[in-house]
């Protein structure tokens, strides 16, 4: 068996580099980092990008084809943009679907809200929900899960995503606190909740403009 020559080394390396580049820019134009995955991870997604970029460009996965496009300008130039492209495209698809499943989650809360039901959600509010609701002209209720075990309704006052922050007051209704299967008034104006006491979010009543 004998040893890969240098050129083979060099494109062997070189070939995680376009996937590498799709990677990155995928996870800042979704507004993460890259050093939040972890190292497995990084290998096979840019492995799994550096062959579609490679293939896309007619570039087989052979180790003489991906050597000698490495070393051809013109060509490896070509999987680069690619590879780019691959990029943008995957963060459109991902923001649309985002943006879908935003709606149909919205739409739901407002079912359930309208049936006379509180729809919970399997995790905390997105965005889109939060601002929705903060912006509606009619009173919009929420209900907080903490992470302490305590469990608040209240209308949404103000509220932060980056880091989550929830503001409840009591100036157009009072604030609620669940004791004992009960809502009871809480003993507070203003209720303040950021990312480390919340849990989860639920819509406790909505009115669609």
């Amino acid at each position: 068996m004998s040893l890969p020559t240098k050129d083979e080394a060099i494109a062997f390396v070189l070939f995680f580099f376009p996937g590498f580049l799709t990677l990155w820019l995928l996870l800042e134009l979704s507004g993460t980092h890259i050093k939040d995955r972890t190292d497995l991870e990084k290998i096979i997604l840019s492995s799994i990008f550096s062959v579609f970029s490679f293939l896309a460009t007619g570039v087989s996965l052979q180790t003489e084809s991906i050597s000698q496009a490495v070393f051809d300008i013109s060509k490896i130039s070509s999987v680069f943009l690619v590879s780019v492209g691959l990029a943008i495209c995957l963060t459109i698809i991902i923001k649309v679907w985002k943006y879908l499943i935003d709606v149909t989650s919205l739409r739901i809360q407002s079912f359930w809200s309208h049936s006379g039901r509180s729809y919970t959600s399997s995790e905390t509010c997105c965005s889109y929900i939060l601002r929705h609701l903060f912006n509606s002209k009619n009173k919009t209720e929420i209900i907080i899960f903490a992470n302490s075990g305590e469990v608040y309704k209240g209308i949404l006052e103000g509220y932060n995503t980056d880091p989550l922050e929830i503001i409840l007051t009591s100036s157009k209704k009072p604030i609620l606190e669940l004791k004992n299967g009960k809502w009871k008034e809480f003993d507070g104006y203003l209720l303040y909740l950021n990312e480390t006491d919340i849990k989860r979010i639920s819509l406790a009543s909505y009115v669609e403009d």
